[in-house]
C-alpha cells in the first residue's frame, strides 16, 4: 500500500498533536529525587514545598520559581525513623509536618531551613491529619483525639473523642475558628451516608453541615478531598461505589457548594478508567480553575468554575503514580506523586480573568508597587503607592467581591497614600484594583 502525502501529513499532525498534548507536562523533580510525595504546598506563587518520604529519611524540598526547579532545604537528622502524614505551609516563612507514629509535630519559622520537635500525645498513638488556617490556628487528629491550636502549637488543646469509633478526616479551615472535615460515627449514623459537619473551636461546638448521598444495598459517595475558594465555594472530590459495578471499581465523583457546604450538587459522575474515583485530592487556583486527581495518571480540570470537567491526557511516566497530590503555585498547577516525580503544568487550558480572579500573590510585580495597611482591616484601609504604580491620573481604585462586582470605585488623586473608608463593607475578603494591578485584603 503507497502512503499518499497527504495522508503522510495527517499522520504528522496527529503525531505532533498527541506528542503536544503530553509536553504540556514537564517533570520537574523525577522520582529517584523526590520518591514519596507526601505533602506539595505553595503558600504563595514563587514559593512551594515539598515533603518527601524517602526510604532513608524525611526530607523537604523547595521551590522559589512556581515549581520550575527544587533544591534540598532540610533533611531530619533524628535516628529513629518518622512516618510522616503530612506537611503544611501557612505562608513562605512557617512550616510544619507531622508524624504519625510517635505523636509529634515538627514547627518551622525559617521557611524549612530548621525544626524544633513538640510533642502531641505521649507514647505511640497514629496521627491522620493536621490542618493550618494560618500560623497560629491549627487542627490535628490521631486515633484518640483531636487538637486544636492558636499560637503554632506552642500550646494546645486535646479534645478525646467520644469513642474508638468516631473518624475525622480532611480538615479544612473556612477561618481562623471554624473547621470543616468530614465525620463518621454516632451521633452521625453511617447508615445516612458520610458526613460534612463544621466544628467551632472558640465554643468547642458542632454543626451538621450535610449527609452526602448513601442507598443501601446500592451504593454510596465517599469523600476524601475538600476544597474552598471563599466561605461560600467549595468542592469535594472522590468516588462512588455502585453494587452493579466490578468488584473495587468506582465512578469519579466531584461535588459543588455555593452556600458554605449546606447543599452540594455533583458536577462529575463518570467512570473512566483507572476506575478507582478521585481520592487523593482537587485543589483551584481561583473559582473558575481547578484540578482533580487520583491515581496513575488521572486528572480532570476545569475552566468554568467546575460545572464542566476535562480529562487530562498525561505522559507516561503518571502511569506508575501510586498516588497523585495537586496544588496551585499563582496560576500554574504543580502535581507531585509517588514512584513518579513532581510534574509542572504549562499548557494553555486554564481562563484566568484580568486581575480579580487571580490570587493576589500569584503577582509578584504587583507586591513591589502597592501594599495595604492594616491587612485584615477594620474602618478603612491605607494604600503605600510606589513611583512606578502612580501610573496615570485616569486610574481608578476599584474594590471587588469575590464575585467580580466592583463595590467600590475611588477616583485617583496621586496621593502616595489614599485611605480608604470600607467601614461599610460587609466581612470577608475582598480584591483591591489599581490600574492593572491587583491584590488582596481581608475586612472583620
Amino acid at each position: 500500500m503507497i502512503m499518499t502525502t497527504k495522508n503522510f501529513i495527517l499522520i504528522l499532525l496527529i503525531f505532533f498533536s498527541i506528542n503536544n498534548l503530553f509536553c504540556e507536562w514537564n517533570l520537574v523533580a523525577p522520582s529517584d529525587i523526590v520518591y514519596k510525595v507526601q505533602s506539595i504546598q505553595c503558600p504563595d506563587s514563587n514559593n512551594c514545598f515539598a515533603l518527601i518520604d524517602h526510604p532513608s529519611t524525611p526530607v523537604l524540598y523547595k521551590s522559589t520559581n512556581q515549581g520550575t526547579s527544587w533544591f534540598l532545604i532540610y533533611e531530619n537528622e533524628i535516628k529513629r525513623y518518622p512516618a510522616l502524614i503530612m506537611g503544611v505551609s501557612p505562608n513562605p516563612k512557617y512550616y510544619f509536618f507531622i508524624e504519625d507514629t510517635y505523636s509529634n509535630l515538627w514547627k518551622s519559622i525559617d521557611s524549612g531551613y530548621t525544626f524544633k520537635e513538640i510533642q502531641l500525645e505521649p507514647g505511640f498513638i497514629e496521627f491522620s491529619n493536621l490542618s493550618m488556617y494560618d500560623p497560629n490556628f491549627g487542627f490535628a487528629t490521631n486515633e484518640n483525639n483531636f487538637f486544636t491550636t492558636t499560637d503554632g502549637w506552642e500550646t494546645f488543646v486535646r479534645h478525646p473523642k467520644k469513642s474508638d469509633q468516631e473518624g475525622f478526616t480532611s480538615p479544612f479551615f473556612l477561618d481562623s475558628n471554624v473547621v470543616l472535615l468530614r465525620y463518621l460515627s454516632s451521633p452521625w449514623p453511617d447508615s445516612l451516608g458520610m458526613a460534612l459537619v463544621k466544628y467551632y473551636i472558640s465554643t468547642e461546638s458542632w454543626d451538621t453541615v450535610t449527609y452526602f448521598w448513601k442507598q443501601v444495598g446500592v451504593g454510596a459517595d465517599y469523600i476524601y478531598s475538600l476544597f474552598f475558594v471563599n466561605d461560600k465555594l467549595g468542592f469535594a472530590s472522590g468516588r462512588r461505589s455502585d453494587k452493579s459495578l466490578p468488584k473495587e471499581h468506582y465512578y469519579d465523583l466531584i461535588y459543588k457548594t455555593t452556600d458554605g457546604g449546606y447543599n452540594w450538587y455533583v458536577v462529575l459522575n463518570d467512570y473512566i478508567y483507572p476506575e478507582i474515583g478521585f481520592i487523593n485530592n482537587i485543589a483551584f487556583a481561583d473559582s473558575n480553575n481547578g484540578m482533580a486527581v487520583g491515581f496513575y495518571g488521572k486528572i480532570a480540570m476545569t475552566n468554568d468554575g467546575g460545572e464542566t470537567w476535562v480529562y487530562e491526557p498525561t505522559p507516561n511516566a503518571m502511569d506508575n503514580a501510586r498516588k497523585m497530590l495537586v496544588c496551585w503555585a499563582g496560576r500554574t498547577p504543580l502535581i507531585g506523586t509517588w514512584d513518579a516525580g513532581i510534574f509542572r503544568y504549562e499548557g494553555d487550558f486554564f481562563k484566568f480573568s484580568v486581575g480579580v480572579e487571580e490570587k493576589p500573590e500569584g503577582n509578584q510585580r504587583f507586591k513591589s508597587l502597592v501594599s495595604i495597611n492594616p491587612n485584615p482591616a477594620g474602618e478603612y484601609i491605607e494604600l503605600k503607592l510606589s513611583e512606578s504604580s502612580k501610573l496615570s491620573e485616569s486610574y481608578q481604585i476599584q474594590i471587588y467581591n469575590v464575585y467580580g462586582e466592583c463595590l467600590l470605585t475611588i477616583p485617583n488623586t496621586l496621593n502616595p497614600k489614599p485611605k480608604i473608608d470600607v467601614s461599610g463593607l460587609p466581612v470577608g475578603m475582598y480584591f483591591l484594583r489599581f490600574g492593572d494591578e491587583i491584590t488582596k485584603f481581608i475586612k472583620y
